[in-house]
């Protein structure tokens, strides 16, 4: 018998299945009960199944830089949220 870590990996390199023949509804209600339907409809929809998800989803810092970035300038978090007059020591 295989350990339980083995047969997932063995069940997943082969993919999903559909139990009825892959005439599933995939809508956005019942899309989780059927992966292999979900997947299939992912591929005709033209997702490529050898693509990393690290390539397709760049960093959200990369993807949109702020306006700051955009601009050169940066500003301190504590200036920015309560000004440099509440730090000050009397």
């Amino acid at each position: 018998m295989l350990p339980k870590r083995s047969r997932r990996t063995v069940s997943k390199s082969i993919g999903p299945t559909c139990p009825f023949a892959g005439s599933c509804e995939v809508s956005k209600t019942q899309r989780r009960h059927c992966p292999a339907c979900r997947l299939q409809k992912c591929l005709d929809a033209g997702m490529r199944k050898d693509t990393s998800s690290s390539s397709v989803h760049p960093s959200p810092a990369l993807a949109h830089p702020g306006p700051c970035a955009a601009s050169g300038h940066t500003l301190r978090r504590h200036q920015h949220f309560h000004g440099t007059a509440s730090h000050q020591v009397y």
